[in-house]
């Protein structure tokens, strides 16, 4: 008889962040589910379970990219390139974002070149 054995994996969480950011722009970051709707803003730090950040970044949710904050909740709705995604982050992950001081004047706008 042969034995069956059983595998546990184990993420332990790990921090995603952008290179090189200066002091004043990691007191600008805010919590995703702080933001207002249209409020907008570029994700500057992803911190969770690395099983689930290796997800959201295979579906375009990824350090240094723009988003747009549609409808806050749980799930919220976002814009990211034009795309809205539904997220419920819960306890898998927390995205912080440092919020544009000039957002595109068209709410609907997939927020190209505004960085």
């Amino acid at each position: 008889m042969v034995p069956s054995y059983s595998w546990v994996v184990v993420c332990s969480p790990i921090v995603l962040r952008i290179p090189h950011q200066s002091h004043h722009q990691r007191s600008v970051m805010v919590p995703l589910d702080l933001m207002s709707p249209n409020d907008c803003g570029v994700i500057v730090e992803m911190d969770g379970d690395p099983c689930f950040l290796k997800r959201l970044e295979e579906i375009g949710i990824q350090v240094g990219c723009n988003l747009r904050m549609v409808c806050p909740g749980s799930p919220c709705m976002v814009c990211i390139e034009g795309k809205r995604l539904s997220l419920r982050l819960d306890q898998h992950a927390e995205i912080y974002v440092c919020p544009l001081a000039n957002p595109p004047a068209d709410p609907s706008s997939p927020l190209e070149g505004s960085v």
